[in-house]
């Protein structure tokens, strides 16, 4: 379970990445500025320091938009052998979340890639 929780979130966050490099530019500090912005608050909210229950209303529902929330929770379930969803539940977002990632990424290329060759 924990294996595929990761496996699933690396290709999660590859995409999510992958999106962060549509835009067209010369310069790698645009990309990786705007994938700070959104990576690092997504951290803060998604369980890993701080528990989902003990977060502001408003945050715990932008967490459920983090792939990290639940990679984090099948991890604490894997571990501690509690959780807040279902485990197999973890595993699904994370798929459909990867999958959404990757045709927003495919789309927008196809229509940037012109731009940028």
């Amino acid at each position: 379970m924990l294996v595929a929780g990761v496996l699933l979130a690396s290709f999660c966050f590859a995409c999510l990445g992958n999106m962060f490099s549509i835009m067209p530019t010369n310069l790698p500090a645009t990309v990786n500025m705007i994938s700070a912005v959104v990576k690092f608050p997504l951290v803060s909210i998604s369980g890993v320091f701080i528990p989902l229950v003990d977060l502001p209303a408003w945050a715990q529902v932008v967490a459920y938009f983090s792939p990290l929330t639940y990679l984090t929770d099948a991890a604490r379930y894997c571990i501690e052998g509690i959780s807040r969803f279902h485990p197999v539940l973890d595993l699904l977002v994370l798929a459909c979340l990867a999958a959404l990632f990757l045709a927003i990424s495919v789309m927008s290329h196809r229509r940037t890639m012109p731009r940028r060759v």
